[in-house]
């Protein structure tokens, strides 16, 4: 504080108050109740703004991926032939 201050009263007053604890542990308070609520609309934004990604990303991606899945799961009538493993193809 300035030594030419007006207000010396006042300054020390504010400074109290700000270390008084009846300052800061009712805004941490108030801000730890309000950090849920900011935490759900970001959840919520967050999902807003991916969810046409997901929705690209299944059609080229998992839509392919599980017809694959499905017909290798599926009995495929391949001849009688035996499986193996070929670089050739």
């Amino acid at each position: 504080m300035p030594a030419t201050s007006l207000h010396k009263d006042a300054a020390l007053a504010f400074i109290n108050w700000l270390v008084d604890p009846e300052f800061y542990v009712k805004w941490d308070a108030e801000r730890a109740s309000m950090r849920g609520a900011i935490e759900r609309q970001d959840n919520g934004r967050a999902f807003m703004l991916l969810s046409p990604a997901y929705r690209w990303l299944t059609v080229p991606v998992f839509l392919p991926l599980s017809a694959r899945a499905f017909f290798s799961c599926s009995d495929v009538p391949f001849g009688g032939r035996e499986w193996h493993v070929t670089i050739g193809n």
